[in-house]
């Protein structure tokens, strides 16, 4: 079934809102989106896990998270994220259903001119902020049409600046050093029918098929398991792997549940299906 683009319901809003911690929404203004993806950054984490479940278990039909209901029910269940499609239109439904004026926005990472990233963007008064799923940026990045921004805070720098296409960002990344480019492809809003096809598309090619990619932020730093190793980058620190190099079966199963969280279900179904790969 096709994931429909509508607001969350009551009920299922308000159970995400108090898992991120909200007994009630937050307001409608800056404040209230700094601390709601603030709460997504240190709470939601980006991974690939149930597309891994999905690959390499031959399940049949749409990848999964891609309806919002769908993304937080496992969320809410599992602790489990989503790559980029499902988790920013995720994103892009919790913000509108508090009230905030949110959209899905494509853009291409590294710049190659490929839609494949998507992200959101939300206007308060005017004024346009980058609150975007995947580089969990810990504080919305301001995008300022009369030059380059940054992100405001203690935490990791990532910046913008205005372009023909809309935006050019510079991600700040955990396990390599170095921005990461990421251009919009266009300013306006993506329909939910076009993150349906670019998620599908990527069945047949992505860097998240294959390997483990979990990003989590946390009050010290961030944390990454990619490519078999586990990577640590305290803020304003330089990056450090686990001692002993990349990590081996238990070690990955022990950091899905104690350290990110996951539940022992799902990472009792990723591994029944999938086996981690040489290390890259």
């Amino acid at each position: 079934m096709a994931p429909t683009d509508e607001r969350l319901d009551p009920d299922r809003r308000d159970a995400v809102l108090d898992r991120l911690g909200f007994p009630a929404p937050p307001p409608v203004d800056l404040d209230g989106l700094t601390a709601i993806y603030g709460a997504w950054c240190a709470r939601v984490p980006f991974d690939n896990l149930r597309k891994l479940i999905a690959l390499h278990g031959g399940a049949t039909g749409p990848l999964p998270g891609l309806g919002a209901d769908d993304f937080f029910d496992a969320w809410l269940a599992h602790g489990t994220g989503g790559t980029c499609w499902p988790s920013a239109n995720a994103l892009h439904a919790l913000l509108d259903s508090i009230g905030f004026s949110s959209r899905r926005v494509t853009a291409s990472m590294f710049d190659r001119g490929e839609p494949s990233h998507g992200t959101t963007i939300v206007v308060l008064d005017g004024a346009e902020h980058l609150v975007d799923s995947s580089m969990l940026t810990g504080t919305p990045l301001p995008l300022d049409p009369a030059g380059p921004t940054t992100t405001p805070g203690d935490g990791f720098v990532h910046g913008a600046r205005p372009v023909p296409e809309g935006w050019l960002f510079e991600f700040t990344r955990v396990s390599v050093d170095g921005p990461l480019p990421c251009r919009t492809l266009a300013p306006d809003a993506t329909p939910l029918a076009f993150f349906e096809e670019r998620y599908e598309v990527s069945r047949t090619w992505s860097p998240f098929n294959d390997h483990v990619n979990v990003l989590v932020n946390r009050p010290h730093g961030a944390i990454s398991l990619v490519g078999g190793h586990r990577y640590e980058r305290p803020v304003g620190g330089p990056i450090s792997e686990l001692e002993g190099g990349p990590v081996d079966e238990p070690e990955l199963r022990a950091a899905l549940m104690e350290e990110i969280g996951y539940s022992e279900q799902l990472v009792d179904d990723l591994f029944q299906v999938w086996k981690p790969p040489p290390p890259t």
